[in-house]
């Protein structure tokens, strides 16, 4: 599995500000100190930094670039970027591929119809919530939005 840095490139860099990369050796923040994550990795698709060969691009996909993503290395495709399917799927149908004898189970069959419960009620009211308040160009829309995800966090906490 490759990890990104999850800080985003500046204005400096050669593809420009605001890009998903791979930085295993960290980089000088905004502050002025070098932070680094020894979970990040190199590219082992590309064998580049995401700054200089987009992975997106590489799949074909020219208007996408929000992470997570899995990415199926042997046919160059994006198999999904959207975070509750990328765990379900590491914890059912590629849980023979893993490496590690780890007791972590991402999605136990006994808790999943809740799991599906919960993560619908996230997206559909506080993730979907706020970028229809932050998208929107219609007042009431961003008001009746606005005040939905709101009280969803509310509730959530």
């Amino acid at each position: 599995m490759d990890v990104l840095y999850p800080n985003r490139s500046n204005e400096a860099e050669p593809r420009g500000a605001n890009r998903r990369k791979f930085c295993p050796e960290g980089q000088v923040g905004l502050n002025g100190r070098h932070v680094s994550f020894p979970e990040c990795t190199v590219d082992t698709i590309n064998g580049k930094q995401i700054r200089e060969r987009n992975l997106f691009e590489v799949a074909g996909i020219e208007d996408q670039t929000s992470v997570p993503i899995l990415y199926d290395k042997e046919t160059n495709t994006v198999v999904s970027n959207e975070n509750t399917e990328i765990v379900r799927m590491l914890g059912t149908i590629m849980k023979e591929f893993q490496k590690t004898t780890s007791l972590v189970n991402l999605y136990p069959s006994d808790k999943s119809h809740e799991i599906d419960r919960l993560n619908n009620w996230i997206y559909q009211t506080i993730a979907n919530g706020s970028d229809r308040a932050g998208f929107s160009s219609n007042q009431d829309v961003y008001k009746d939005a606005y005040k939905a995800t709101f009280d969803a966090l509310e509730k959530s906490g």
